[in-house]
């Protein structure tokens, strides 16, 4: 199996950071990135979100300890489902639904995503232990399983997990993907709990969601937990660590400006050992933490990761007068492309030996409380797919009338409704074809996208040639892309099968163009359309649902 791991943030995708400082230092920028933190605001809902229990409600689980809903803790809705053992040394939570659920995702493209909650990691043996999912109601039968190791690293407090059904192994054979009805995760501790020493775990948000649609999981750098005067240096000798005024885990790492100079420098001693291996390039690679300032400022210095141990060699660097907008009294999330970052004159850091930070920020003010958390390394998000059309609605559709287009509700792949239509008994042709009424910036390049489309077949069998294209103008034999996609070995598709198809075409690997292809800042046409072997003896079912533009 691949070692997945796991995000450790608290809104859903956020980020961390820790600080150190010493004599007052001037940095020369070298970086025009612009580099500004995001505000902070609740992730939109993923659109290929199923929900398997949000544990709004403690109905229905079975737990070690006894599972009851806890409203002081959770991460999502009014509560969470918490268990409590006073004996022994397991930890174990599942539920059996009385309705199974349909995940609408292949084994392929499934994430299974809930937070996990554990009042002492370090207390966790996560040698031992698994985590379950089936179509059988119970365990071990129609099962893809995960062991707990994957979990590795765990912090204290809240940890969102993801796991790739990719990767899960199997038990009684592989689950049903549209039927899953059951959830386990049991592990136990390094010691046993007693009614005076008890031990706490929670779940919250359990669900299953698409691969494609996820940033790529994250890589936890400095926790700032802890404030380890043999590891940190903070100007002025004011670090500290707030286990109240955090954003994750125990706490979070606070200093103040220097009493005289209006500074606070913070870095690392020694170099971090073990190093950390991001597994990311530098075009790919993002630094992200969250900033706290008790007042508005506008900022001066640097702030650098190395892996050579010390400042200014083998460097990455960012100007901090790029993060603006900066709110007085909160926690600000900043992200940091390392492809806009400065590099010291030896040349770039390795990316997987990262050993050192430094963090000097100017605000020409004395006494000014600063605080950083949870700093990590991630993959830079893909953009939000644009959606093309979600085929929720017969407005500018042409199908001949003789398919009998309808929007249907029932079995549709996501929004609310699908266009349906049909080959009727003796014809031989099947059409979807719409103009839209402005241009549409597909927000993806040639070499980097997809567009993509849910596709219902009743009988593909039937089919000699079926064809997808997309055009800039309003006549689509002209500046087009055109796919084959029944020659799905040339696509590199998965062949169509009966019933629901995801159907994701690269836009790299087209079957034909027109005038050098479309301009994907602005389509205004997408056609589908196929002809079969030969005319239909009885009626012909097909759909379409969901057309979008993602990147690979």
């Amino acid at each position: 199996m691949k070692l997945i791991k796991i995000m450790m943030v608290c809104s859903i995708f956020a980020l961390a950071l820790t600080f150190a400082g010493c004599k007052k230092d001037k940095f020369s920028s070298r970086d025009t990135s612009g580099v500004v933190p995001e505000p902070v605001i609740p992730e939109p809902v993923d659109p290929t979100l199923v929900v398997f229990d949000n544990c709004e409600s403690a109905d229905g689980w079975d737990a070690a300890g006894g599972a009851v809903a806890d409203p002081s803790s959770k991460k999502q809705g009014e509560n969470a489902v918490k268990a409590t053992i006073g004996g022994g040394d397991a930890l174990r939570m599942q539920k059996a639904l009385t309705s199974p659920i349909d995940t609408k995702l292949a084994k392929e493209t499934a994430q299974l995503i809930f937070w996990l909650f554990v009042e002492d990691a370090g207390k966790v043996k996560l040698s031992d232990g698994q985590i379950e999912v089936t179509s059988s109601g119970g365990a071990d039968q129609q099962e893809y399983n995960w062991p707990t190791s994957m979990l590795n690293p765990l912090q204290n407090g809240w940890n969102l997990v993801r796991l790739n059904l990719a990767d899960a192994g199997e038990s009684g054979g592989g689950a049903d993907l549209s039927k899953i009805n059951f959830f386990r995760i049991y592990m136990n501790t390094t010691a046993a709990a007693s009614p005076t020493a008890t031990f706490t775990m929670a779940l919250d948000a359990i669900g299953f969601v698409a691969t494609t649609s996820i940033p790529s999981t994250f890589v936890s750098f400095l926790n700032c937990d802890v404030f380890d005067e043999e590891l940190w240096e903070i100007s002025g000798g004011t670090g500290k660590v707030d286990a109240i005024n955090k954003k994750e885990g125990a706490g979070a790492l606070f200093g103040k400006t220097h009493p005289t100079g209006g500074y606070l420098h913070m870095k690392l001693k020694k170099p971090l050992s073990p190093v950390i291996k991001t597994n990311l390039t530098a075009s790919t690679a993002q630094l992200s933490f969250w900033l706290y300032v008790d007042k508005a400022v506008t900022l001066g210095g640097q702030i650098e990761i190395t892996s050579s141990g010390e400042p200014d060699k083998r460097e990455y660097n960012w100007d901090a007068s790029k993060i603006t907008g900066l709110k007085p009294n909160s926690w600000n999330l900043v992200k940091l492309n390392l492809r806009d970052a400065a590099v010291s004159d030896d040349g770039a850091p390795d990316l997987n030996a990262i050993n050192f930070f430094r963090m000097y920020l100017e605000t020409g003010e004395d006494g000014i409380n600063i605080g950083i958390d949870d700093i990590k390394f991630g993959a830079i998000p893909p953009p939000e797919p644009t959606l093309l059309d979600g085929c929720e609605k017969l407005d500018g559709w042409d199908l001949p009338g003789d398919m009998a287009a309808s929007i249907e509700t029932a079995g549709k792949k996501e929004g609310v409704g699908y266009i349906k239509g049909k080959i009727p008994a003796g014809g031989d042709y099947m059409r979807f074809a719409k103009v839209f009424p402005v241009n549409i910036d597909s927000k993806v390049t040639k070499a980097n996208g997809q567009l993509t489309f849910w596709f219902y077949i009743e009988r593909i069998s039937e089919f000699s040639e079926i064809q997808v294209q997309i055009s800039s103008t309003d006549n689509i034999d002209a500046t087009r892309y055109g796919w084959a996609i029944l020659e799905s070995a040339n696509l590199g598709i998965q062949p169509l099968k009966e019933g629901w198809n995801e159907v994701k075409l690269d836009l790299s690997k087209v079957s034909y163009d027109a005038d050098g292809g479309a301009d994907l800042k602005a389509i205004k046409f997408f056609r589908m359309f196929g002809f079969t072997k030969a005319k239909l003896t009885s009626d012909l079912n097909i759909g379409l649902d969901g057309i979008r533009f993602i990147t690979k």
